[in-house]
């Protein structure tokens, strides 16, 4: 009896049908690390302190791409920016730069606007436009 009951069983088994492939599953949209890099530079000639500032983008797969934003006059530090991935201000007795990181779509804006305390703001001024990988998502890297 336990012969013919265990025969039944494996016979169920042997006639079950074959499980589905695994559903395939959608790639991951890739993921890019971006920050503002600011290294300190020597001061101008007239003492003023001077930063360099670029743009430090790395890929999934490890890639790493630098690119020089210039010399920037003044002091400069990260800040909270309304709207933007990353931004940084300089500043040195009444005048400086912002840099601001924005997304547009699949595209990277790195723009400059001039500051002065008697002025106001300038106008924005697209300083780097980069291409990111379609639907990438960002990871921006600050303090």
């Amino acid at each position: 009896m336990r012969r013919v009951a265990a025969a039944l069983a494996l016979a169920g088994c042997a006639s079950a049908p074959a499980p589905s492939p695994a559903e395939p599953t959608p790639e991951e949209d890739p993921e890019v690390a971006v920050a503002l890099r600011l290294t300190e530079a020597p001061a101008n000639p007239e003492g003023v302190p001077t930063t360099e500032a670029a743009l430090v983008l790395i890929f999934d797969e490890g890639r790493r791409q630098f690119r020089s934003l210039g010399r920037l006059a003044g002091v400069c530090t990260h800040e909270p920016g309304e709207g933007a991935l990353l931004q940084v201000r300089c500043w040195w007795a009444g005048a400086g730069t912002l840099l601001r990181l924005v997304r547009d779509g699949d595209t990277l804006l790195v723009t400059r606007v001039e500051l002065d305390e008697m002025t106001g703001a300038g106008p924005p001024r697209t300083l780097d436009r980069v291409a990111l990988p379609p639907h990438a998502s960002l990871r921006p890297i600050g303090p």
